[in-house]
């Protein structure tokens, strides 16, 4: 009997010993891997000629790329859809754009989980027209799906939010209740 509870022991100590060395080798793979991880995402603003005649051939403009080797940036790009930049076009000549979010309204979080980022907006000032509304969705969502991990899409599909809950509209006009994996 005291044989066999030595060989058990031994066995047991033999186990947290293997467990605890591949732990190690695997959290050490984990770190290097998130030390050579490259995020980049491209940010979308709506063009003042989509904005005020509707010419959708210019609809949205591209106006710059972000880097950065932490997914948490994505927050920051998309607070940042609130500034409209100038933007140089083809030719030479400047393109001019809106904001893509309104000042009033404000970004509460953006989280990614798998393949999808769910933009938490909250309700106070969440209000406009259609063009509004689209714009909002639509700029976010073409910034959010331009992010790339290491050059391989990283996020394919948004999921909008209001004070943490999933609501049928954001301003009464888009049905946003589904992950959106398309632009509208």
């Amino acid at each position: 009997m005291k044989n066999y509870k030595k060989i058990l022991l031994s066995l047991s100590l033999l186990l947290i010993f293997t467990l605890t060395a591949c732990s190690k080798n695997e959290n050490a793979e984990v770190k290097e891997a998130l030390e050579n991880t490259s995020y980049e995402i491209s940010l979308y603003f709506p063009s003042k000629d989509y904005v005020e005649s509707g010419n959708e051939e210019n609809k949205f403009v591209m106006v710059s790329s972000l880097k950065s080797n932490s997914v948490d940036f994505v927050f920051d790009a998309v607070k940042d859809l609130k500034n409209a930049p100038k933007v140089s076009g083809e030719s030479a000549e400047v393109v001019e754009v809106y904001p893509a979010i309104p000042e009033k309204i404000t970004i509460n979080s953006v989280k990614v989980n798998g393949y999808t980022a769910t933009v938490d907006l909250s309700s106070k000032d969440l209000s406009g027209g259609s063009l509004d509304e689209e714009i909002l969705i639509s700029s976010i969502f073409k910034t959010l799906t331009s992010t790339t991990n290491n050059g391989e899409t990283f996020i394919t599909s948004v999921q909008f939010t209001v004070d943490g809950e999933i609501v049928q509209s954001l301003m009464g006009h888009f049905d946003v209740s589904n992950v959106i994996e398309q632009e509208i």
